[in-house]
């Protein structure tokens, strides 16, 4: 018998003798026919679908497309902040270079701001982040001698803020001491010379 022929016989074969990789295509054409699909539509390719990019119809519709001006100014916001970290760095005599490495340049802030470095370990707690990073920038604005108002402002500005205290007159303040209490008279009196002992 010759291979033409063998191949009739064993398309002739009903479904249930023939081999299991014969037998799938012959259910799928089943299932479809009971469906209403004819055999074009099920093996059609869906519609935006090309063979050079099969994730060109899903990937088109999930990602918006980004405005031409965002990724220059995230651009030169980052690299603002990089320059004025390293600046400030430098006013408080810690390496400039520190403003490079991720996550290290949060621990030399951290520290500056008067808080022990390892105190920047909070930064990775989801919602305690938030408040530990206020506290840093709060605490920052007031050890390079600013108000409580410009530091407040840190909190929630300071992509502008930093750049302020990098580049402006601010000298940094590696203690911050709460400023003498004024006497009821309303000057301040000097402290009174020690006892000298009676002979």
């Amino acid at each position: 018998m010759d291979y033409e022929a063998q191949v009739q016989d064993a398309n002739a074969l009903p479904a249930e003798t023939a081999a299991p990789e014969e037998r799938a295509p012959a259910a799928a054409e089943d299932a479809s026919a009971e469906a209403g699909i004819t055999p074009e539509e099920a093996t059609a390719a869906p519609e935006g679908f090309t063979e050079s990019d099969p994730f060109a119809a899903s990937a088109s519709a999930d990602i918006p497309e980004l405005p031409g001006w965002y990724l220059p100014t995230v651009a030169a916001v980052s690299i603002l902040a990089v320059v004025s970290m390293w600046k400030l760095f430098s006013k408080a005599k810690k390496p400039g270079w520190a403003a490079l490495i991720p996550f290290y340049n949060l621990v030399v802030l951290t520290q500056i701001s008067g808080r022990s470095g390892l105190f920047s370990l909070t930064y990775v707690i989801p919602f305690v982040n938030f408040v530990t990073i206020s506290m840093t920038y709060y605490s920052l604005g007031r050890r390079f001698g600013k108000g409580p108002l410009f530091s407040l402002g840190m909190i929630f500005l300071s992509p502008l803020l930093l750049p302020v205290l990098a580049f402006g007159k601010a000298e940094y303040q590696p203690k911050t001491t709460p400023p003498a209490p004024e006497s009821a008279g309303g000057g301040t009196h000097a402290a009174a010379p020690p006892l000298k002992k009676a002979a």
